[in-house]
């Protein structure tokens, strides 16, 4: 298995009862396996671009693999066959607070007016950041070497859709 200590989507393709009996933190359920007419758009709304890291599991990855299948096939470059629901699939969901945390506070030194309230594997957003605040950040970043403001949008974006679930 590739590295799970980076930023993605996690997509839990099992059964509800499956997903009731516990599930990875900022997984989203979506049995892209079993086609449903639906599942690109979804997809692509969670994964922004075909290049996202996107991570399935089921429950021993037999159906995680055909997901995957699925995806590589719709042109997604980045895409990892997590196996079975484990807890160290929890590690993309900390990476993704990780990222989410530090451009927060990238935010911040860039006049941000923005918040982030951290604490074990979850993350709280306080208050917003304006649009401006970020195109201080993403320039700031950029000079500083660091080009992470994307993928903290995504970070967010995607925390706060688990939130929404």
């Amino acid at each position: 298995m590739g590295s799970l200590d980076r930023c993605g989507v996690v997509i839990d393709v099992r059964e509800k009862y499956e997903w009731d009996a516990g599930h990875v933190s900022c997984a989203t359920r979506l049995q892209i396996q079993r086609n449903p007419p639906n599942w690109r758009q979804e997809i692509l709304d969670l994964a922004v671009s075909k290049d996202t890291f996107i991570v399935a599991y089921c429950a021993a990855g037999v159906r995680a693999q055909s997901a995957v299948d699925m995806l590589v096939q719709e042109g997604y470059t980045d895409v990892l066959n997590g196996g079975g629901y484990t807890t160290q699939l929890e590690s993309v969901c900390r990476a993704c607070a990780a990222t989410t945390t530090t451009s927060q506070s990238n935010l911040g030194n860039a006049a941000s007016t923005g918040t982030v309230n951290s604490t074990n594997d979850s993350t709280t957003i306080l208050s917003t950041t304006s649009a401006s605040s970020l195109t201080s950040s993403s320039m700031v970043m950029s000079a500083a070497g660091l080009n992470a403001a994307p993928l903290a949008l995504l970070a967010i974006w995607a925390f706060l859709r688990h939130l929404w679930r």
